[in-house]
């Protein structure tokens, strides 16, 4: 426990890879996953994937074969940062989930991770002025989960 609060990268541990921090939310999504029965080496997408938290867990969690995406080359980034820390490793491409063309080589995932970045629930959590604001975006970005939705799949 610690008796005052500190910046994420200040955490005993956290420089070493000891230590992850995510919302209480967050820690769902790779545990449903995997528990959907995911074979070992399942191929894994983790769309819209910045930072990189959910991506890490997955990986702590079970072998996969995972590719992390996100459109945004430096949020791209800090999923490769936060890889690296954790000594995980993924694939990443920085590429528009909406545009499958441009990243997926035509095998199917076993398994799609879409935390959208629409969904804001942690920031609007954390922040609840700002619940409001998603809904008068106008960026195409906010629009992106109905593109990734109309995503074509490949053979089961």
């Amino acid at each position: 426990m610690l008796a005052q609060p500190v910046p994420v990268t200040q955490l005993p541990g956290f420089a070493q890879g000891d230590v992850s921090v995510q919302d209480a939310a967050a820690q769902l999504a790779a545990p449903l996953l995997i528990g959907a029965g995911l074979p070992a080496r399942a191929r894994v997408l983790d769309a819209c994937a910045a930072p990189g938290g959910k991506t890490a867990h997955l990986l702590e969690l079970a072998e996969l074969d995972v590719l992390a995406l996100d459109s945004d080359p430096a949020r791209l980034a800090r999923i490769e940062d936060t890889l690296g820390r954790l000594k995980l490793s993924a694939r990443t491409v920085a590429a528009d989930a909406g545009d499958p063309s441009a990243w997926w080589d035509g095998q199917p995932f076993d398994a799609i991770l879409l935390d959208a970045p629409c969904s804001a629930s942690g920031v609007v959590r954390r922040h609840p002025m700002c619940a409001g604001c998603a809904a008068r975006a106008t960026s195409p970005r906010w629009r992106a989960p109905r593109r990734v939705c109309s995503m074509p799949s490949g053979p089961r």
